[in-house]
């Protein structure tokens, strides 16, 4: 095929031929895409006749792509027309159907009798009480769209069979710990392993789950730990299953502060913050909390046991002369005063002594499973070993650094029972006896550390505490890294 060089080929005719300079006066080539356009949705069929109009060598498929183009738009604005038209069709339907209802045989007395004592229907819909009908319709069936994507085979294997496991008679609480979530490579697949404990209610019975602190890693800045924290409590509080509670402790990672230089407010969360994206307020499952507090019990009667969560880093948010924070959450662990009073006076009176109490927190008590920087821990000791013995305890320490003031008797009651005091916090997975009860430490969900492999069954881990009250005893069947493990107290 003859080869013809028409660069220097010009045709111009009428009012272009004589006005050139007011038809191409602009010399710059396009560059910048606008943001509706990149930022856009765009179907597969115009981005590739735009393509088409961009690269095609002839003309003659130049022209063509235009044309269908033009006809690929006729083809969206006639179809968006009908779908208006069938709308609008829809829409006097109901008026009519409607209009023909009220002259027929509806009763407008029905209506106003169905206000009751309000002065309006809307009135008495909005005093109606919703806390009980905890159930979401929305669960999706579809594994692809689960959170963080498809579930790995590995995965979807450990799950079913771990259903399995789950006994009705026991109460089963999940126990996910030291997630560290946080949008890097640091927590790989973070998210998705709150999306897998969610599951797993929905596959078998799950009594309860309870996050156990460093939900989150809090290191990079506000903005970025508050859509961290939004993630994981919207993972968990959205597709765990209706029947199952879920509750959030309190970790030294998730206020941020004193981490990465954040030692100011504004520069981290607040506690308040923590407390909303926890819904502490909300009483959604029929706990029992101290006003808002992060701190709450649960009881599971069928079986008598209560559960208690504790904030092994309940600190005040004073401030130094020069505006810093007084405490590292990041460092300091502590159990206020006003926390240990609600504990000893209120958590720990059972409706009888038949009762059982299973304690979980994010930090251990110090001086068991490790020794920590924490504040009163010799005073909750106290508490717990006198509700053990069915003993009276007074406690007036107003020298602490956390002021701590309670009176309590726990005679009538009698001798009580600990199942054990559950904390994660350093990442290890150890049974001890320390100070007259149990102490149990989980294993970090974090995919950190020797042994944990990305993409593979040792990713994550977390246990499910199966507690049978009757024969007094515990098994703790692990997802993911590490093994089972069981206990009798």
């Amino acid at each position: 095929m003859t080869k013809y060089d028409f660069k220097d080929l010009k045709a111009l005719v009428g009012e272009e031929a004589q006005n050139n300079d007011n038809y191409y006066r602009d010399p710059n080539h396009v560059t910048t895409i606008e943001d509706e356009i990149a930022n856009g949705k765009r179907d597969s069929l115009s981005t590739k006749l735009a393509q088409w109009v961009r690269q095609k060598k002839y003309g003659i498929d130049v022209r063509e792509a235009i044309a269908r183009f033009i006809e690929w738009i006729s083809v969206q604005v006639t179809g968006m027309k009908v779908e208006y038209e069938s709308i609008v069709e829809s829409q006097k339907n109901f008026v009519n159907r409607y209009e023909a209802q009220i002259a027929g045989n509806t009763d407008l007395n029905e209506i106003i009798d169905a206000r009751g004592n309000f002065n309006l229907l809307g009135e008495r819909m909005n005093a109606i009480d919703f806390t009980n009908n905890r159930k979401i319709e929305a669960y999706v069936k579809d594994n692809s769209t689960e959170v963080g994507g498809i579930f790995p085979d590995y995965a979807e294997s450990a799950l079913k069979g771990l259903a399995g496991d789950l006994r009705s008679s026991t109460v089963n609480i999940g126990f996910i710990t030291d997630n560290h979530h946080q949008l890097t490579s640091y927590a790989p697949n973070s998210l998705r392993h709150y999306s897998y404990i969610a599951k797993l209610s929905r596959l078998g019975k799950l009594d309860a789950i309870v996050a156990g602190g460093d939900n989150i890693n809090g290191y990079y800045d506000r903005n970025q730990i508050l859509i961290e924290m939004r993630q994981v409590t919207s993972t968990l509080f959205n597709r765990a299953a209706a029947q199952t509670d879920v509750f959030f402790a309190m970790g030294n990672h998730d206020t941020g502060i004193g981490q990465n230089g954040k030692n100011k407010p504004g520069t981290a969360l607040s506690v308040a913050e923590v407390k909303n994206f926890y819904q502490t307020s909300s009483l959604i499952y029929d706990e029992v909390r101290q006003g808002d507090s992060l701190y709450c019990y649960k009881d599971y009667a069928k079986q008598k046991l209560r559960m208690i969560i504790l904030d092994s880093f309940d600190l005040p948010e004073t401030l130094n002369n020069d505006g810093t924070y007084k405490y590292n959450f990041l460092e300091q662990s502590g159990f206020s005063g006003k926390q240990l009073k609600w504990l000893a006076e209120e958590a720990l009176i059972l409706p009888d002594n038949s009762w059982h109490v299973i304690i979980f927190t994010h930090a251990c008590i110090s001086g068991g499973l490790d020794t920590i920087m924490q504040y009163n821990t010799a005073e909750l000791l106290k508490i717990l070993n006198s509700f053990q013995k069915g003993e009276m305890l007074t406690l007036s320490a107003s020298n602490n650094e956390l002021p701590v003031s309670l009176s309590v008797d726990y005679s009538s009651q009698g001798p009580g029972v600990i199942v054990g005091v559950v904390s994660g916090h350093h990442h290890n997975d150890n049974i001890i006896d320390f100070a007259g009860f149990k102490n149990i430490e989980t294993a970090a969900s974090l995919c950190h550390g020797i042994g944990r492999t990305k993409d593979t069954s040792s990713e994550d881990a977390w246990d499910v505490f199966m507690i049978d009250t009757t024969r007094r005893s515990v098994s703790i069947r692990r997802f993911g890294y590490g093994s089972n493990r069981q206990f009798t107290y």
